[in-house]
């Protein structure tokens, strides 16, 4: 039988730094595991997670690619700790962010302070010796230029994972630390799609006094990525399975405000009878008011560009009227749909539809649809 709770892992959990908010709807589902190298972080982290529903695992693990002792470099800004050696041939890059009353300049702050050597282990190998510790459905690493290797070491992970959040950066702040091309090819070649950047942070490899600054270049960020439900299809896993992990992969990607992609894994997951599982968990449950509320909607698709080229093409005007006659149905559906996305505190979800309905009325000629505005 699948693991019917949400499996969330975060590697690099110092402070209040997960990827996947705690959202009230759900934290009944949640087992949420924590991976800190820091044993002085351990006792803050299980503070600031003790009065959670969900069920917390803080482990003091330093996850590394493969097991066995390396060294790890404390920095002087802790966040910026990591088993890399910083790279000096960028000691003038500084991040001038709006947060922070003086010019972050990078190397300073992630070079070491300490040095010490730690026993490191894989995902797969904590996964394997914790039986409370379920393998991720939802993976996120913060850990400073050794994101790769660990995702490239734990093969089991990987392939439970539906959703991975990683740090990624467009300069090699540390000593030979892959950059975000490299992990992006290696999550595609695993069946991941690529689906956004967070917010990025700029600097500049040269510090010029105030009134001179202008654009920065990129240089961290976090990226997202989704399995490709056709990867989760094709794999050896039994249809129960299939069915529990292409479910989960549909509640992370709408939770992320990426709603097709969502429903791309229900239809997959339809032929693996999901809605048979009979979970008694709530991301279950909103999963099963979501589709049935997607059902309702009139199938009005835009023509493509063959149909549009074609002899019996609608035409801009013509979809228009078509459009224009579904579009109090249309107007019950979504407003339907919002209701249930914000009664479950997914604003980035219902946010992402009524943006896109804005976009797509304008771009279609389609009469405005009220639960849009």
């Amino acid at each position: 039988m699948p693991n019917a709770r949400l499996s969330i892992h975060h590697i690099g959990a110092r402070g209040p730094t997960q990827a996947f908010a705690e959202n009230p709807a759900f934290e009944r589902s949640v087992i949420n595991v924590l991976y800190e190298a820091d044993p002085d972080c351990i006792a803050e982290l299980e503070r600031l997670n003790s009065g959670r529903t969900a069920q917390v695992i803080v482990l003091n693990e330093c996850v590394s690619g493969t097991g066995g002792r390396r060294t790890f470099c404390d920095a002087h800004h802790g966040y910026g700790s990591s088993m890399l050696e910083a790279n000096a041939e960028l000691e003038n890059l500084y991040i001038p962010a709006h947060w922070i009353d003086y010019d972050y300049t990078v190397y300073e702050a992630v070079s070491a302070r300490s040095r010490r050597e730690v026993a490191t282990r894989t995902l797969d190998q904590i996964a394997g010796d914790h039986g409370d510790v379920p393998l991720p459905d939802f993976l996120s690493l913060d850990t400073q230029g050794s994101e790769l290797e660990i995702l490239q070491g734990s093969p089991a992970a990987l392939d439970s994972a539906v959703c991975i959040v990683t740090e990624v950066e467009f300069l090699p702040l540390y000593q030979d630390q892959p950059l975000f091309g490299e992990i992006c090819g290696f999550l595609a070649s695993r069946g991941f799609v690529f689906a956004r950047l967070f917010q990025l942070l700029n600097g500049s490899l040269y510090r010029a006094p105030l009134g001179l600054r202008g654009n920065g270049v990129p240089v961290t960020t976090d990226a997202l990525f989704l399995k490709d439900p056709r990867a989760i299809a094709s794999s050896g896993r039994s249809s129960a399975d299939k069915a529990a992990s292409l479910a989960k992969l549909a509640f992370f990607s709408i939770v992320q405000g990426f709603v097709e992609h969502g429903l791309w894994a229900l239809k997959q997951a339809e032929q693996y009878g999901w809605r048979e599982l009979g979970l008694v968990e709530p991301w279950y449950s909103f999963m099963r008011q979501f589709f049935e509320v997607s059902e309702t909607f009139p199938a009005l698709m835009p023509e493509t560009y063959a149909e549009r080229h074609a002899v019996t093409a609608l035409g801009k005007a013509g979809f228009s009227r078509h459009a224009a006659a579904h579009a109090a149905e249309l107007d019950r559906c979504l407003s339907a749909m919002l209701t249930l996305l914000r009664a479950h505190h997914l604003d980035e979800a219902a946010q992402a539809l009524v943006r896109q309905m804005d976009i797509d009325c304008k771009r279609l000629d389609v009469p405005s649809i009220a639960a849009a505005r």
